[in-house]
């Protein structure tokens, strides 16, 4: 099939990058269900609660060998090899261990108060790295659908460079997560602009006409966008801390913690009942205009 390029526009191009993207998230999705079992205690934990200390402390000793500093593994191995009886090679194992492991050990052990990394955590984090570019990518590629609306096509590469930029930037000096703040930030800011001038009546760059069909469309994209700022809102550290720099991009953290839950119901269904009338609106857009025509008339 013989394409000619001149005739390829924005949408062939955003859909195509969109399906790439998709395409990189299902494979890491995929490596992370694969990679599940060694990145948690969880069957090792199974297999000690059952009492099948043996089989716990082979476990154990599998997830030692890939994560040889992890203090939850090391405890572990520990609380094994005592359930086994082995008080001797535990304790050589404890007297193997560096000197810094040693304390953070003993401190565990004394109950005192010590921080560290669970595994689970250790694998959200490596998994939350991985994933974190592809999904920023993925929420630029439909962030740049937005100014779609308002720009025409040289207005929209420059839009489209400016967020990258930008995304990049934030990136540098703060962490994905908060770039990812700022995409869905600028991305709000610019839909709820567009939601506003679809209501006035004014015609925008929609790939369908029709009043209540860009009615639709703009709430649909507007609740999206609400919707996943709340999940980010969720994490508490959103926040820009360095180079002389301290912004904190969650509102939320304003609010009293008794009542911050029941805030994030009230959001989380206000985009849900957007997102729902959007597509009510979009698919019965015919149907509602003709209803409309009626009323006028009689």
């Amino acid at each position: 099939m013989n394409i000619k390029w001149r005739e390829i526009n924005y949408d062939y191009f955003l859909i195509l990058l969109t399906t790439i993207i998709l395409f990189a998230i299902s494979l890491v999705t995929i490596y992370g269900m694969m990679d599940y079992n060694n990145s948690t205690t969880d069957l090792g934990k199974s297999y000690f609660e059952k009492g099948q200390y043996y089989e716990a402390k082979v476990e154990f000793d599998q997830l030692y060998e890939i994560y040889p500093e992890n203090i939850e593994v090391i405890i572990y191995v520990l609380q094994s090899l005592e359930a086994l009886g082995q008080r001797d090679e535990a304790n050589n194992f404890y007297m193997s261990l560096n000197g810094e492991l040693q304390r953070t050990v003993s401190m565990v052990f004394n109950r005192q108060n010590v921080e560290y990394k669970t595994l689970r955590e250790m694998y959200l984090e490596k998994m939350n790295n991985l994933v974190s570019p592809y999904v920023i990518a993925l929420l630029l590629a439909l962030g740049i659908c937005v100014p779609k609306r308002l720009f025409s096509a040289k207005g929209l590469t420059i839009a489209a460079i400016l967020m990258i930029v930008a995304t990049i930037g934030v990136s540098v000096i703060a962490d994905s997560i908060i770039a990812l703040a700022v995409v869905l930030y600028i991305s709000f800011a610019l839909q709820l602009v567009v939601f506003i001038l679809v209501m006035s009546g004014m015609k925008l760059h929609f790939e369908k006409t029709g009043y209540w069909m860009r009615v639709g469309s703009s709430l649909i994209h507007l609740g999206f966008i609400i919707f996943v700022l709340d999940f980010l809102f969720l994490k508490e550290g959103l926040v820009i801390d360095s180079y002389n720099i301290f912004i904190d991009l969650n509102p939320l953290n304003a609010i009293d913690p008794s009542i911050k839950t029941r805030t994030h119901l009230v959001i989380f269904w206000i985009s849900t009942v957007m997102m729902s009338v959007g597509c009510l609106l979009t698919f019965y857009a015919p149907e509602i205009k003709k209803k409309r025509d009626q009323l006028l008339s009689s």
